[in-house]
């Protein structure tokens, strides 16, 4: 239901940072995918990934596949 309050008010967002946490398993893109799935995105920012950048580079790479118009900034 949150994700409709703010579709309701941004349907599109040009920058979001979005958290992508190792310790969540299986679980880590959820939250991204469902955010995707509602609100289009320009560049989103994972954060909280701490010291597990591999594990996150290999979440964002499941999700460039299924987002390809959003881009994934990686530093």
């Amino acid at each position: 239901s949150i994700l409709r309050d703010v579709y309701s008010v941004a349907p599109s967002v040009d920058h979001v940072m979005f958290p992508l946490d190792p310790r969540l398993g299986e679980e880590m893109v959820r939250g991204v995918v469902q955010w995707l799935d509602t609100i289009k995105t320009g560049v989103l920012y994972p954060m909280h990934y701490w010291n597990e950048k591999q594990i996150m580079l290999e979440g964002v790479e499941l999700l460039k596949l299924k987002f390809p118009d959003t881009f994934f900034y990686v530093p």
